[in-house]
């Protein structure tokens, strides 16, 4: 498992989609992003765009990413494309606000569970250093929690690129 993370606007995706160039095998790419708002359908976009051509087949779970296990070929390359939209799909969609150890350890084990079956498996996520601010409440679990995965991801990843 290679870990690729990086603040946002890094460059993070790509450094991450250049680790599968010359790839022969299936190549998936797994997407987490939710469809909330217009920024959210733009930045989806501009991934597809990013990814078009390279040999990508595209499997979308906002919040059980095992969901795509049955999807996935065994000793496939995977791109998990993010972490963090993982992480905050996990503690803001439904009903329940799972706390940020409780939220960090259930991406963790999503994570994880992948990476068993793939050969090649690229994590993306998102640093929390440039987040600077007086947050309160949610946004302050929500930096924590990202943290507490980023911290666990780095301990279990066989190499981390930083952007």
């Amino acid at each position: 498992m290679i870990l690729v993370t990086g603040d946002t606007g890094s460059g993070k995706s790509a450094v991450a989609e250049a680790l599968f160039d010359g790839i022969k095998t299936e190549k998936y790419y797994l997407a987490t992003m939710e469809r909330s708002d217009e920024l959210s359908e733009k930045r989806i976009e501009k991934h597809r765009r990013m990814r078009e051509g390279k040999g990508f087949t595209t499997i979308e779970f906002t919040c059980d990413i095992t969901r795509s296990l049955p999807l996935i070929g065994e000793g496939s390359a995977l791109l998990l494309e993010c972490a963090t939209n993982l992480l905050s799909n996990l503690m803001f969609s439904g009903d329940e606000r799972p706390g940020a150890q409780e939220a960090a350890d259930k991406a963790l084990e999503q994570i994880l569970a992948l990476r068993e079956k793939t050969g090649l498996y690229v994590v993306v996520t998102n640093e929390t250093g440039s987040w600077q601010g007086d947050y309160s409440g949610e946004t302050r679990e929500f930096i924590r929690a990202q943290e507490i995965l980023n911290e666990a991801l780095k301990k279990t990843a066989e190499k981390v690129i930083t952007t």
